[in-house]
């Protein structure tokens, strides 16, 4: 337990000092976008890998993940301002495109594999997406803080539920998930939203009090989400690239519900 939670820690650690300085040691934020795009082919790997387990399902992953990759080139393109939204077209021509092709796929359960691609999209493609409009729209800090909040609330919730966990909040889920740990990891998270309010008295106290409670409840479903795709084929982690966390998906799973909100809570601010 020790061995794994030091893995854990010193892992997610190492994942935000290297977001952190793709953020603050470059002029834009290229290096940052960059180094999301290999996080987001990776993600959309192991996602299509645990959903061609399901029984009956078997999708072209391939195309799939390129697809997605293009949503997210796409995306970048409009934040950085070299496109204009109808580069969108040219992916939803690839989803029209792997849509067609199950027509000559010959498979089983056609409609499996599409609804799969298309969740895919929806929870992998999207989200990473949307970091690059958070990115490019926002002030540095805001996205400095997501991710800071996001490793404070992991590694309280984490702390607190193996040493004092005791309620299982989705024991269906996620077995190892209590009340006490998401406890632990929402009052760290407000405490830490509260010392960046502290520094930062030209923005309200209110929003980074609710900038907090969003990164733990939709974090929370994101984390949740993902366990239930994993549930589904009965698998621990969705990879083995990261010591003490598994896969991408498994340490950015915060963000699969979370990006978008926090795009619309930026944005309404």
């Amino acid at each position: 337990m020790i061995k794994n939670f030091i893995q854990r820690t010193l892992t997610g650690f190492l994942f935000v000092v290297s977001i952190l300085l793709s953020i603050y040691f470059q002029p834009t934020y290229y290096t940052f976008s960059g180094l999301f795009f290999v996080f987001a082919g990776i993600g959309l790997f192991e996602f299509y890998r645990i959903a061609n387990l399901n029984k009956g399902v078997s999708m072209p992953s391939t195309l799939a993940i390129i697809t997605g990759l293009v949503l997210y080139v796409s995306s970048f393109l409009m934040a950085v301002g070299l496109a204009h939204y109808s580069i969108l077209v040219v992916y939803a021509v690839c989803m029209v495109g792997l849509i067609i092709l199950e027509l000559y796929r010959n498979k089983p359960n056609p409609f499996h594999n599409i609804a799969f691609i298309f969740l895919g999209q929806l929870l992998i493609a999207f989200p990473f997406s949307i970091l690059n409009a958070i990115a490019f729209a926002a002030e540095p800090l805001w996205l400095f803080a997501l991710f800071m909040l996001i490793w404070v609330y992991d590694s309280w919730a984490y702390i607190t539920g193996i040493t004092l966990g005791k309620n299982r909040m989705f024991a269906r889920i996620s077995p190892k998930k209590s009340w006490e740990g998401f406890a632990g990891g929402f009052i760290f998270t407000l405490i830490a939203s509260s010392i960046f309010a502290y520094f930062t008295p030209d923005i309200a106290t209110w929003k980074w009090l609710l900038f907090g409670v969003l990164i733990v409840l939709f974090g929370t479903w994101g984390d949740l989400t993902e366990s239930l795709l994993k549930r589904s084929v009965e698998i621990k982690d969705s990879g083995n690239l990261l010591p003490g966390h598994g896969g991408v998906l498994d340490r950015f799973d915060s963000l699969l519900l979370l990006a978008p909100i926090v795009y619309f809570f930026l944005e309404l601010i």
